[in-house]
């Protein structure tokens, strides 16, 4: 599904290291209001999703290599649409250049 902010968005590039980092906090966190999962389940969940976004088959062992490689083709972004969004929310956007596909998180 297609999500526009309510108002004009704002955008800022982020390296691959931390747009990963954003995601392995999400698949961690629980939310706002659930139970922390962890860091492990956090960081094994961050690369599935890197995985499945850059193409690989997850039907085979995922190796620190081609899931680094993957991690760094994509573009990684931080948005807000200036609104107040409270104490927990995630704005983060994942482009893939080469297949011209994005990604939007809003969680709030």
């Amino acid at each position: 599904a297609i999500v526009g902010p309510r108002a004009p968005a704002r955008l800022a590039s982020i390296s691959s290291a931390e747009g990963l980092a954003h995601l392995a906090w999400i698949a961690a966190s629980g939310g706002p209001e659930g139970r922390r999962r962890g860091a492990a389940i956090g960081r094994a969940d961050a690369w599935h999703i890197a995985a499945l976004l850059g193409g690989l088959d997850l039907d085979d062992a995922l190796d620190a290599d081609a899931v680094g490689a993957v991690v760094n083709e994509l573009q990684w972004g931080w948005w807000d649409d200036g609104s107040l969004r409270g104490d927990w929310s995630v704005g983060l956007v994942i482009a893939d250049p080469l297949d011209g596909l994005a990604w939007s998180l809003d969680i709030r």
